[in-house]
């Protein structure tokens, strides 16, 4: 040992510092260490490669010391000349007389600081060269602890008595002190390259991942460390038998607990999806949610703890140690697990153009066809449950529009004027009304959409009507009457009709003050903005001071023909069933022009407590309507409907065919747009028992 050393484990500061400049050998004297890159592995077959002699070795004696310039610019050097040069390696020889070891580059200087050789040795030597040493004849290995080689710093290396070195690079050291290469048995350090002493504190190996050593420079292993340093904010990191950072993946950290290490490096704390079925879950140390004394088991857990006290379901797959993500089945049961989170499906999520269900349990919706229930979180629905496209064993509810052949639900709506579904975002079907893709569609209580449409008809009494909030698939509104009269309203309802998304229809009704001809023009000015996008329409009744009925089909026919030539559009006709078999309207029915039809039998007025909702395929008398038969475009059933959305009595009426067969109605074209409809309405109109009493109209 030299003088001024000591075996010391009690003191030590963090490693980092350095030697940079080497003492001086004494006032007339001058010395500069030579240093290297970091060293490689330690590696225990090279010991015997450094020159170094064994304790046996031949001491040289005193009389070969030279100093002298090196004329190299580096000073005054110490030589040791033998007779065929100068000493090279690790040799023993007296100064001031006593034995020492000694290291010699290979141009004889002997090394004076510290030295790396680069193959996991740095030489450590006082201003006289004297390496550093351990035993009685300096051939002892252990630790050593000074601050001659750094300023005074204290710092902590293990010198390798065979070598006469510290070791640089990674290795062990077992409970005996005995050195081992990186993996060997006992604790792990890292000797800086260049310096030689072991680092404390953290830092980076020579294979750049990072270390982290307590003060006597033992390395964390199987264990954890929580810092900030990494620049990652404050996180958690495992340590594993390799004593670095551990890589992306599950470890087993002691006992029942497993951890997740990230791709950044950093344990996780909370939730993360593997994108391959499952979700890690962990808490806030880092450890994995996990059954069983072992950490391996299977099974449910219910917690709150990885969404912020919210109790969610978790199925933990013990071969993974993560929360199943996806379709998956437990005793009989299926369920899905939600990515990004984990938890079990409870209520409904969209699945493509399905969506999937799940009670309180988590348990998924089974086997196909209705089921009406209040088990999903939404309020007692209805849904059509089907097999999940693509998951065989999984079920979920349709969406979109469908109705049932033979007991299947097939896509789309139904072709032969029978009613269809529409299944809700939700999943279940739509009861009540909604628009759907500028579309409003009006379903029943079972769900059923009828094949036609049911729509209201108003005028300036219904002024200040939000009609966006009016279920309905069609609203007509009143423009003119006469020659010069024009309703208030007209305007703001029919932009607001359209804007709602609801078909449109505009109505004239025809007063006595003036010609057919000169009514007719004042409706067309006015609904020429609306052309293509409104069914036009003839209201033909009596009123106060207008007897019209008496003036005939004539002169309603020469209304009709004047619209249609000047705006290509063939209109309704408006008027009651009596009025229909009273006169002889063949001239008009054959001309193309459609009856809109108003007749309220009895079952369909009720003057107290209204009608509160649209009949779903109203029946009308068992009588031919005049000229028509029973080809009816539109039938107004009733004038007492009741609908949210408004205080009073509405009209409530129903066309006769879809959105595109009004639209065909609403299109300038010069051709017959009713053909379609009326084929429709001919096979569709339900006849009374011909013993039902009517309201005329």
């Amino acid at each position: 040992m030299l003088p001024g050393q000591s075996i010391d484990h009690s003191d030590g500061v963090e490693a980092g510092s350095s030697a940079d400049e080497v003492p001086t050998l004494d006032r007339d004297t001058e010395i500069v260490a030579a240093t290297s890159e970091a060293a490689s592995d330690f590696d225990e077959d090279s010991l015997a490669d450094s020159g170094a002699k064994s304790d046996s070795a031949a001491v040289l004696p005193e009389s070969g010391w030279v100093v002298r310039n090196a004329g190299d610019g580096s000073g005054l050097q110490r030589y040791y000349q033998l007779e065929d040069g100068y000493a090279k390696g690790v040799f023993r020889a007296i100064l001031a007389g006593a034995e020492y070891w000694f290291y010699a580059l290979e141009d004889g200087r002997v090394v004076r600081g510290k030295w790396d050789d680069g193959a996991g040795r740095v030489y450590l030597a006082d201003n006289d060269g004297r390496l550093a040493a351990l035993g009685e004849d300096g051939c002892a290995s252990g630790w050593l602890i000074t601050g001659i080689y750094d300023d005074g710093v204290l710092q902590r290396y293990y010198i390798d008595g065979a070598t006469h070195a510290a070791v640089s690079g990674y290795y062990t050291v077992d409970a005996s002190g005995s050195l081992h290469e990186e993996g060997g048995p006992g604790d792990s350090y890292f000797g800086l390259g260049g310096e030689g002493y072991v680092l404390r504190g953290m830092g980076r190996g020579v294979r750049s991942d990072w270390l982290v050593a307590d003060n006597d420079g033992k390395l964390a292993k199987n264990e954890w460390i929580v810092t900030s340093v990494f620049g990652q904010g404050l996180q958690r990191y495992w340590f594993d038998s390799t004593a670095t950072i551990a890589k992306e993946g599950v470890y087993h950290t002691g006992g029942g607990s497993w951890t997740y290490v990230t791709d950044a490096g950093y344990v996780l704390r909370g939730k993360l999806d593997s994108g391959y079925g499952c979700v890690y879950l962990a808490n806030n140390d880092g450890v994995l949610a996990s059954l069983g004394s072992d950490g391996n088991g299977s099974g449910w857990i219910v917690t709150g703890e990885y969404d912020s006290g919210v109790l969610q379901r978790y199925y933990i797959d013990g071969t993974v140690h993560a929360a199943l993500s996806g379709f998956f089945k437990d005793g009989g049961s299926t369920y899905f697990g939600l990515g990004d989170q984990g938890y079990v499906l409870r209520g409904h999520t969209g699945w493509g153009s399905q969506v999937l269900l799940a009670d309180n349990d988590g348990v998924m919706a089974y086997g196909e066809g209705w089921k009406v229930t209040d088990e999903y979180g939404q309020g007692l629905q209805r849904y059509w449950i089907e097999g999940i496209t693509g998951q065989s064993g999984y079920y979920g509810a349709k969406t979109g529009f469908f109705h049932i052949v033979d007991g299947r639900a097939v896509s789309g709506r139904a072709s032969n004027g029978a009613g269809y579904y529409y299944g809700r975002p939700e999943g279940y079907v739509l009861r009540g009304s909604m628009n759907v893709n500028g579309e409003y569609l009006i379903a029943d209580n079972d769900g059923v959409i009828a094949a036609f449409l049911n729509g209201i008809d108003i005028s300036n009494w219904q002024a200040g009507m939000d009609v966006s909030k009016i279920a309905s698939n069609f609203i007509i509104v009143k423009v003119s009457e006469g020659s010069d009269y024009l309703s208030p309203s007209f305007r703001s309802f029919a932009d607001a009709v359209l804007a709602a998304g609801k078909q449109l229809g505009l109505y004239h009704f025809y007063h006595t003050e003036a010609s057919p001809e000169e009514q007719a023009d004042f409706f067309v000015s006015q609904v020429r903005p609306y052309l293509g996008q409104a069914v036009l329409v003839l209201d033909w009744e009596d009123t106060t001071g207008s007897n019209a009925i008496a003036q005939g089909p004539s002169v309603a026919k020469r209304f009709l023909d004047r619209v249609y030539e000047q705006t290509g559009v063939r209109s309704l006709i408006y008027m009651s069933a009596s009025v229909t078999r009273d006169y002889d309207w063949s001239s008009v029915a054959n001309s193309g022009y459609g009856l809109w039809v108003a007749q309220y039998l009895y079952k369909y007025y009720d003057t107290v407590n209204g009608i509160n909702g649209y009949v779903q395929n109203p029946t009308l008398d068992d009588k031919d309507f005049g000229a028509w038969g029973r080809d009816v475009t539109m039938y107004q059933y009733t004038s007492t409907g009741k609908l949210d959305g408004w205080s009073g009595f509405l009209d409530f009426n129903v066309f006769y065919g879809t959105k595109d067969d009004w639209q065909a109605l609403a299109t300038p074209v010069v051709r017959a747009a009713t053909a379609a409809v009326r084929a429709v309405a001919s096979a569709s109109i339900v006849a009374g028992d011909g013993s039902q009493d009517a309201i005329e109209v």
